[in-house]
């Protein structure tokens, strides 16, 4: 159970539009935003930032859910690897790549692309900053924009998974409705 009770957003007229649009750019509210309501304006802030970190990069939609699986694993964040796995298959990953992302550095059927990658996704989650060998693994395979793309994406799945896991917000705290649709 989250450690913070939802947001009233059924009754809330204040909120009508605000849950109308994370239904819209998420198909559902979550876990995640049933909290953050309680804070409108950090939501709707949130939903912005999420939205052009998530959908209008240029990365590859399997590396992106990769990536935010390996931060969600790192950091112990249930609901963001319930939901980011989802995602993730959606995208076309392997659920054999899944199984073995916690112990990527010494498992197969990783290309050298993701595993520049995901040295960098670690320095970044477990050291908070990134060597310089670990830096130029990445320039092989990216330009500068999506450099920056991977550092904030890397970044701000590392705050999601914080909020997730300071708050206890795990898959229990999806909303539904009377039929047990996800809302």
């Amino acid at each position: 159970m989250a450690r913070v009770a939802p947001a009233d957003w059924r009754n809330d007229v204040a909120l009508a539009d605000l849950v109308a649009q994370i239904r819209v750019e998420r198909g559902r509210l979550g876990a995640l935003y049933p909290a953050m309501l309680k804070a409108p304006d950090i939501a709707r802030g949130l939903l912005a930032f999420g939205t052009a970190v998530r959908f209008k990069s240029s990365l590859d939609p399997r590396l992106r859910e990769l990536m935010i699986c390996l931060v969600g694993e790192r950091l112990g964040a249930s609901y963001e690897l319930f939901r980011h796995r989802e995602h993730a298959k959606k995208a076309g990953v392997a659920e054999a790549k899944l199984e073995a992302l916690a112990g990527w550095p010494d498992a197969a059927g990783f290309t050298v692309q993701e595993r520049a990658v995901f040295a960098y996704v670690d320095s970044l989650t477990v050291l908070a900053q990134v060597p310089d060998a670990v830096f130029e693994g990445l320039r092989p395979f990216f330009g500068d924009q999506q450099v920056v793309e991977l550092t904030v994406l890397a970044s701000y799945y590392n705050m999601i998974c914080r909020v997730l896991n300071a708050l206890a917000i795990t898959p229990a705290d999806e909303v539904a409705d009377e039929e047990g649709r996800l809302l």
